[in-house]
C-alpha cells in the first residue's frame, strides 16, 4: 500500500523535469555530462515476475548518450528507511527488464541498468548499495585482506551491480537549498527529510523560513496544484493542520483557500491510488483509465523526441492502440532507426 511519502514522490518525480534534475544530483559528473537529458523519457514500470507484482519500481526512465547509439536505463528506488534488500531488489527488477527485453527484441544486445537510491531517512544509510557489499558481509573481504589478487579474480566474475546513492542524512538544508533543482522538487526534497518529523511548532517555523522558496513554487510551472501536492503530504504525515498550512501560505504568498480545496482533493486521490476507475473502451486490460492515457502519452512523447512532429494518422494511431502494442511500441522506439520500424519492424 502507497505510503504518503510514495505518493508525494511520484507525484512530483512523474515529471521527467524533476526526475533528470535528481538524477543529475546524484549520478557520476561524467555519465551527467555524457547524457543528452532532452530524452529522457519514463517507462511502462512492468513486472511479470509474479513475486514482484506486490512491489513495482518507483519509476524506469531512459535517456541517450550525446555522441553514441545508446540509450541507459534507470532504476530510481526511494527509501525512507534503510533496507538491507534493496540492492537484491534492483537485480531482480533488472533480471525482470533484460528477460523482457531479449523477448521483444530478440538478437539485441542489453541495454545498460543502472540503479539509484534516494534516501531520507534519519540516520545515514548503512546497508549495502553493490553485490559486492553483499559478498563482503559473506566473507569475501577476509578473502581480499589476506589474499588481494584472489579476491580481483572473484570480483571480476561476478557482477557488481553498483548503485548511485543520494543519502540526505549526510546533508544539510543549506546544501539541498544550494544544488540546482527545479523549486518545487527541492521543497519536497526538504519536506521528505526535515518536516515529517518535526513537531508542530519546529515544522511551521521551518516552513516559515522556506517562503521564499513556498512564493516560487507557488509562481512557477505547476502552480497551486504544484504545492498542493506537498501540502497534501504534509497534511498526511505531520500533526500539523489545514488552518496552520493555510496560514504558512498566506503569510508566503497572500492567499491560500485555494490551495488548500486542491491539496484536500490530491489527499483524497492518494488515498484512491491503486483502485480501478475505469478502462479505455476494454483496451487497457486491467489498467485504470488515467494510467493507461498515460501510456498514450509516453509513446507519444517519445516518439516525437525521437522523430520529430508526427503524421496526423501516426497519432491516431498511437491514441487507438491496445495496450500490448503500447508496450511494444516503447520499447521499439529506442533502438528503431525510423519511424516507420517502430510499428512495422520485420
Amino acid at each position: 500500500m502507497a505510503t504518503p511519502h510514495d505518493s508525494l514522490f511520484h507525484r512530483i518525480f512523474a515529471d521527467t523535469a524533476n526526475a533528470a534534475a535528481l538524477l543529475r544530483l546524484v549520478l557520476p559528473q561524467k555519465l551527467v555530462l555524457a547524457i543528452d537529458w532532452s530524452t529522457l523519457i519514463a517507462l511502462p514500470c512492468r513486472i511479470t515476475d509474479e513475486k514482484l507484482r506486490d512491489h513495482f519500481p518507483d519509476f524506469v526512465f531512459a535517456a541517450r548518450l550525446r555522441d553514441y547509439d545508446l540509450w541507459v536505463i534507470f532504476v530510481p528506488e526511494h527509501k525512507s528507511v534503510d533496507d538491507p534488500g534493496t540492492v537484491l531488489q534492483w537485480l531482480r527488477y533488472a533480471l525482470n527488464f533484460w528477460l523482457n527485453w531479449t523477448t521483444e527484441h530478440p538478437g539485441k544486445g542489453l541495454p545498460p541498468i543502472i540503479p539509484v537510491l534516494f534516501y531520507h531517512g534519519c540516520k545515514p544509510w548503512r546497508r549495502p548499495t553493490t553485490l559486492r557489499d553483499h559478498f563482503d558481509r559473506n566473507g569475501l573481504a577476509a578473502v581480499r585482506a589476506n589474499d588481494p589478487d584472489l579476491a580481483a579474480v572473484i570480483e571480476a566474475n561476478g557482477v557488481s551491480l553498483t548503485s548511485s546513492v543520494l543519502d540526505l542524512a549526510l546533508r544539510d538544508e543549506q546544501w539541498l537549498r544550494s544544488v540546482e533543482l527545479p523549486d518545487l522538487a527541492r521543497l519536497t526534497l526538504l519536506c521528505l527529510h526535515f518536516v515529517w518529523y518535526q513537531e508542530p511548532a519546529e515544522a511551521i517555523a521551518t516552513l516559515d523560513r522556506w517562503r521564499d522558496l513556498i512564493a516560487a513554487v507557488h509562481r512557477g510551472p505547476a502552480g497551486q496544484a504544484g504545492y498542493a501536492g506537498v501540502e497534501s503530504y504534509l497534511l498526511d504525515y505531520t500533526e500539523l493542520d489545514a488552518i496552520q498550512l493555510r496560514d504558512v501560505v498566506q503569510r508566503a504568498t497572500g492567499t491560500g483557500d485555494v490551495l488548500m480545496s486542491t491539496a484536500e482533493r490530491l489527499r483524497k486521490e492518494g488515498k484512491a491510488e491503486g483502485k480501478a476507475e475505469g478502462k479505455a473502451e476494454g483496451k487497457a486490460e486491467g489498467l485504470a483509465l488515467g494510467e493507461f492515457q498515460g501510456r498514450i502519452a509516453t509513446v507519444l512523447r517519445l516518439l516525437q523526441r525521437r522523430f520529430g512532429e508526427l503524421p496526423e494518422s501516426t497519432v491516431q494511431r498511437v491514441r487507438s492502440a491496445s495496450l500490448a502494442d503500447l508496450e511494444l511500441w516503447t520499447d521499439r522506439v529506442l533502438d528503431s532507426p525510423t519511424l516507420d520500424g517502430v510499428f512495422n519492424a520485420g
